[in-house]
């Protein structure tokens, strides 16, 4: 009797112990799943902060573009003004 209390009692435990063993194997892919995913993350992550910067510098090229131009027109503008005033004054 006392042979099969503790045939029992240490089929109990093995059953105990696979199923721990089973948790602890899903937690440990998990954890491998989890790190993909990181490393994942974190190369996207560096792709993105590249392509801001390559966005930042573009608009930046822009804008100083778009300044100089308007200030060319301004100054076409300025002369075409002051050849009219100078051509009213000149004329008369």
């Amino acid at each position: 009797m006392e042979l099969q209390a503790s045939f029992g009692k240490t089929l109990k435990a093995q059953s105990t112990i696979n199923s721990v063993t089973d948790v602890m194997r899903s937690n440990i892919g998990k954890i491998f799943s989890n790190q993909d995913d990181l490393e994942a993350m974190d190369t996207k992550s560096s792709t993105l902060k590249e392509s801001t910067e390559t966005f930042a510098n573009q608009a930046w090229r822009l804008e100083r573009e778009a300044r100089a131009r308007r200030n060319r027109l301004y100054l076409i503008i300025a002369s075409l003004v002051t050849a009219a005033i100078l051509f009213m004054f000149l004329w008369n």
